[in-house]
């Protein structure tokens, strides 16, 4: 009687030990297919990051090109203005300028 009930003691503990086995690998099964999913999600974060990075470069570029366009246009007809002046007027529109100019880089010498 003994020898059966050892028996089937072992036998009970080789099916826990085999379910034991067959958990163990679902767990892994699960880990690496949420590992996979995560990675996947990484990517696709990645790469959307990466798209918006693009997006706000090719807009800050057109946003400085048109701002250096506007520069450009207000010198041009700036300059236009300067070419009508007599050259006294001229004179002090450029003094004004230069004084403007040498305020801005913190020179504030009246010798000009």
């Amino acid at each position: 009687m003994e020898a059966k009930s050892f028996e089937s003691i072992i036998q009970v503990e080789r099916e826990i030990q085999r379910m034991l086995g067959e958990e163990h690998q679902k767990a892994r099964d699960w880990l690496e297919h949420r590992k996979q999913e995560i990675e996947a999600n990484l990517q696709a974060a990645l790469a959307d990051v990466e798209a918006g990075a693009r997006r706000v470069e090719a807009e800050a570029k057109t946003a400085a090109e048109r701002k250096a366009a506007e520069i450009v246009s207000r010198t041009r007809r700036w300059i236009d203005g300067l070419e009508s002046l007599e050259d006294v007027s001229l004179q002090r529109v450029i003094r004004q300028a230069i004084r403007k100019i040498l305020a801005e880089a913190g020179d504030d010498r009246p010798d000009v």
